[in-house]
């Protein structure tokens, strides 16, 4: 496997033949690709400054890929869950992202280090929206419950602090009542589940 990472060109380089040669493959993909394959990163990808991905060379193709916006922050993976990826669904050759791109080959570390991060992410988000605690509609409950994702991830490494981390989420940040003993179940099965979604080094 090869681990690389590129930026996508600024507004300031789109005069040239390699940019704009560029921006007609960004566009078709986004076209062609991303609406189907990528439902849960679809509105994501024009925020994408950095990519980092894994190629390998053996079989030539992309194998997986994680996106990364200006603040340095990973936003989009794929494959995940349903969403294929952006270039794992496309025919990119190793020398085209050399082409097209100012390639920075990486250890792999880097990426399985950042592949981590954000799969545990998407997976507590995954449960949340499906645990659903406050009952808002489907369509919205990822936007609801995103903001809990990074708090619960720091709790993962002891059950008592991930449970003191929920109670104090549902009670004081959502204002529900859980002083019931099915509360009190319900938060219990709600650890277990999560406590399987941390990742040791």
């Amino acid at each position: 496997m090869k681990y690389l990472k590129f930026k996508i060109p600024s507004e300031e380089g789109k005069e040239s033949t390699k940019t704009s040669a560029l921006e007609k493959i960004l566009v078709w993909l986004l076209e062609k690709f991303i609406p189907k394959a990528n439902p849960d990163f679809d509105t994501k990808y024009d925020d994408v400054e950095t990519w980092f991905i894994e190629y390998d060379e053996e079989n030539d193709y992309t194998n997986r890929e994680i996106g990364l916006n200006k603040d340095g922050h990973v936003i989009v993976l794929g494959p995940f869950q349903k969403n294929l990826g952006y270039w794992v669904d496309n025919d990119f050759t190793l020398q085209n992202y050399e082409d097209y791109f100012d390639v920075q080959y990486i250890d792999k570390a880097v990426f399985e280090e950042l592949w981590r991060k954000i799969e545990t992410k998407q997976a507590i988000l995954s449960f949340l929206t499906k645990w659903n605690p406050i009952g808002v509609p489907e369509d919205i409950a990822k936007d609801e419950y995103i903001n809990y994702v990074d708090l619960i991830e720091s709790s993962l490494q002891s059950k008592d602090e991930l449970r003191k981390c929920l109670i104090g989420i549902l009670r004081e940040t959502m204002g529900l009542d859980i002083s019931s003993s099915e509360a009190f179940a319900d938060i219990e099965n709600a650890c277990d589940e999560l406590i399987k979604l941390k990742i040791d080094k």
